[in-house]
């Protein structure tokens, strides 16, 4: 289970549709999203809002992905914010896009294994894991084995509950 820092993601596309797939692909992380229309739109927020991170559409109406891009890195406040490059155009990816500047490409339709993938290298996350294995250190047999955390809570309130008894018996035996 991947737990993003709080960080929020400029998500520059012109179709809806789109902007809602990857919106519900980050909403379980945590992950604030600003959505932008088009590229002006998406340039006024970079300076506004100052994203985490920018996934940029190569084809927008009214100013292009890349036109955006030499316009964010000519920007003292976003020249330093890594862009992604999101486009159906299968054109020599990696290579043409990363030339242009742009951090990572990404191709439509987006899927989240390589959303999630490029996200990690550019936003701090923890792996929490739920699964617990408490064992007795004298006789080594496991004593819980919980992916419940509502469970283990419950049972470190038990344990406690008779590590103090045991002392106040220890204390009145005295």
């Amino acid at each position: 289970n991947l737990v993003f820092k709080k960080s929020t993601i400029l998500y520059a596309e012109d179709v809806e549709a789109n902007r809602r797939v990857l919106r519900g692909y980050v909403h379980q992380y945590g992950i604030h999203v600003e959505e932008a229309a088009d590229g002006v739109e998406a340039f006024e927020k970079a300076l506004t809002v100052k994203p985490d991170l920018i996934i940029l559409d190569i084809h927008m109406p009214t100013l292009d992905g890349l036109s955006v891009l030499q316009l964010l890195k000519a920007e003292r406040a976003t020249k330093d914010i890594p862009v992604i490059a999101l486009s159906a155009s299968s054109i020599n990816k990696n290579t043409s896009y990363n030339s242009y500047g742009f951090n990572e490409y990404l191709e439509k339709p987006l899927e989240k294994k390589k959303l999630i993938d490029i996200l990690k290298k550019y936003i701090p996350y923890d792996v929490i894991s739920t699964h617990v294995r408490i064992t007795n250190p004298v006789t080594k047999d496991c004593i819980l084995t919980e992916t419940d955390r509502t469970s283990f809570v419950g049972y470190i309130k038990r344990a406690k509950t008779v590590i103090i008894m045991e002392e106040i018996e220890e204390l009145i035996s005295l």
